[in-house]
């Protein structure tokens, strides 16, 4: 992609018959996000609103009272989702003359949506998104996403973000977020160790926003039932992160900021519900548990 085309997403929300999701394992994962971002943006107090997520939820002919995505859940893709969204916006405002965003494993996200939406037309044409996954999910998302605002830089690419040559051909002459928001847990190691250093050398200068999973996040996941429902492998968390000890996959790579989601109080733990709120009261008395899932923000560069 030596070049960035401008684009207007399509959409076919009201045209018939509605898309049925074929995705598995880690990919299936997506419904889980996209359900808990719709019923959040349903309840009386969203943390997001993202009423752009009930519209590809409400485009798509599947039966999501399977997921059976329950308070807790909704509270964690909502908290998650603000943590990462706040930063973004940060980032843009600290680059008024022009950036990239490049939101990796991007799934059903509508966070393009939601974010330009908030921006004026003046802003939005500084800023260029780019939306990348894997083939079959970006030709769902092409069929379901919503329109995105007027003077939108926008555009969809599918490949594999553990590929350097689709890397490489993502555009690199502004200052660069990098975005990827339940990626990482389902990488090996040494592949997620080598796409940020690709990241890192290719873009130059940026930030990183992503969430993280430790060694003890699979056996968390065993105390909810939701990664069963959608038919994903239970073995999801292959790449246990130290968000610090990232820093040496590459030189310049630099943690600005970590988040345990048990200490997060940005939203507060309340909403959560009684249960979640139990299950997070006891994972912030040790460190161990602590930092099961954090999210964090690297700069790289100088």
């Amino acid at each position: 992609m030596a070049t960035t085309t401008t684009t207007t997403t399509t959409t076919t929300l009201d045209r018939a018959p509605k898309p049925k999701v074929s995705l598995t394992g880690p990919q299936s994962t997506l419904l889980i996000t996209l359900h808990g971002r719709a019923l959040d943006a349903q309840s009386p107090n969203p943390i997001l609103a993202d009423h752009f997520a009930s519209q590809v939820l409400s485009a798509i002919d599947h039966d999501f009272t399977t997921i059976g995505v329950g308070r807790g859940s909704i509270y964690l893709v909502g908290a998650r989702g603000s943590w990462i969204d706040t930063r973004i916006l940060a980032f843009l405002s600290s680059h008024p003359t022009g950036t990239s965003v490049i939101h990796l494993g991007c799934g059903l996200d509508t966070r393009a949506h939601r974010l330009l939406s908030a921006l004026s037309l003046d802003e939005r044409k500084k800023v260029r998104w780019i939306d990348l996954d894997l083939e079959d999910v970006i030709a769902l998302r092409r069929v379901v996403a919503p329109p995105l605002p007027s003077g939108t830089d926008y555009a969809m690419v599918s490949g594999s973000a553990t590929n350097p040559e689709v890397i490489k051909s993502l555009p690199a002459d502004r200052p660069t977020v990098i975005v990827m928001e339940g990626l990482t847990s389902y990488l090996d190691p040494v592949e997620g160790e080598a796409m940020i250093a690709t990241l890192c050398a290719h873009f130059g200068k940026g930030e990183i926003i992503m969430d993280a999973s430790n060694w003890l996040t699979r056996r968390v996941q065993r105390m909810f039932s939701l990664i069963w429902k959608t038919g994903s492998d239970v073995q999801w968390v292959r790449w246990g992160i130290d968000p610090r000890g990232l820093e040496k996959v590459c030189d310049g790579l630099r943690l600005e900021e970590v988040q345990p989601i048990v200490t997060n109080k940005s939203v507060p733990r309340a909403r959560a519900g009684p249960v979640m709120r139990v299950i997070m009261w006891m994972l912030s008395l040790l460190p161990v548990t602590r930092n099961t899932f954090c999210f964090c923000r690297y700069t790289f560069g100088r």
